[in-house]
């Protein structure tokens, strides 16, 4: 008996160890669905990132391999945000009320709709200044709060190279 508490003990500590070791952090929770995603976003405070993509767009690819999958993403963005991805071609209409002409393309709002950040195009490379902008908008509520570092709320546009798909 006075073996077997101790090799019970060790066991448990050799498997709470493992099993936390081996556990993955939580994944981001994409929307597809603005009305749902910016009803979320009132809810909970918390600034809407709004992702515009074309399923033929080769700088949507790379952004969404090099971004969108990334830990520092995954890291700056979680519990920050609240995130929704829309294909361009279903969502014309938000395209068009936000004056979007390119892929990829996005934005931050706040609770309360307003665009705080606006951003067109993707360029292999940025993909710590995109994060980096994103993240100065993390629990921003409107635009009266935005940081003194932030970039103009209105358009933010990146040259690029290589040309955003044109929408």
């Amino acid at each position: 008996m006075r073996c077997l508490l101790p090799a019970i003990g060790l066991c448990l500590a050799w498997w709470t160890i493992g099993s936390a070791r081996g556990a993955e952090p939580a994944r981001l929770v994409w929307h597809t669905d603005f009305q749902t995603a910016q009803q979320e976003s009132a809810a909970s405070g918390l600034p809407l990132l709004v992702h515009f993509y074309g399923t033929h767009c080769p700088p949507c690819r790379q952004m969404e391999a090099e971004v969108f999958h990334s830990a520092d993403f995954e890291k700056a963005m979680a519990g920050g945000f609240v995130l929704v991805k829309l294909e361009a071609r279903k969502d014309r209409a938000l395209l068009e009320r936000f004056g979007i002409r390119s892929i990829p393309a996005d934005l931050v709002l706040s609770p309360s709709r307003e665009v705080l950040w606006q951003h067109e195009g993707y360029q292999s490379g940025d993909q710590r200044r995109y994060i980096g902008a994103v993240s100065r908008h993390r629990g921003q509520t409107s635009i009266g709060s935005m940081p003194e570092e932030a970039p103009n709320p209105r358009r933010h546009v990146v040259e690029s190279q290589e040309p955003a798909s044109r929408v």
